[in-house]
């Protein structure tokens, strides 16, 4: 897209690259390596909203009808944050700096839930509810199976089911 490319005002900042995007129903959205999210209409190519939800660039970017969802190093800790798709406005943010409990893969359900996975839990968070609690932790009882389970495409929901692959790939879970 020339606009991203000829860095429009308010879109890319000098010394600042596009390191992730997702399309989100009539916007697409963009991390920038500063740790901005950009949402730019597909119509015309104008911004819609901008916000800085990190420091740096953003791992993961995912996006549904109400919410965009992103994840940032900090240091040695990851912080996930999620806005409101329609204007940027920050939901939920959180700081996960023990390494047991660092999520290393996640997804975002049609009805608004986070989910995430660590090596041997499941964490989630309904973002259309309040507070920064997630909404549960559910520990897996066979040790640590989504271990090494981290592209996008390792962990979804399909008709109301989590499904993660696990066990180096040897397995689908629901």
């Amino acid at each position: 897209l020339n606009l991203l490319a000829g860095g429009r005002p308010g879109v890319a900042e000098p010394g600042e690259a596009f390191v992730t995007a997702v399309a989100a129903g009539d916007r697409l959205v963009l991390g920038t390596s500063e740790g901005r999210l950009v949402a730019v209409s597909h119509v015309d190519g104008r911004v819609v909203w901008q916000t800085r939800a990190g420091d740096e660039g953003a791992r993961r970017l995912m996006a549904g009808e109400d919410f965009v969802v992103a994840s940032f190093p900090e240091g040695t800790a990851v912080r996930v944050s999620a806005v409101r798709t329609e204007d940027g406005s920050a939901v939920w943010s959180r700081v996960f700096a023990d390494v047991a409990r660092m999520p290393q893969n996640a997804t975002l359900s049609p009805d608004g839930v986070l989910l995430m996975t660590t090596p041997g839990q499941v964490l989630a968070k309904d973002l259309f509810e309040a507070g920064s609690q997630l909404t549960f932790e559910t520990p897996v009882d066979v040790g640590t199976p989504f271990t090494g389970m981290v592209e996008p495409g390792h962990l979804t929901v399909w008709e109301g089911v989590l499904l993660a692959a696990t066990d180096q790939g040897q397995f689908v879970r629901g």
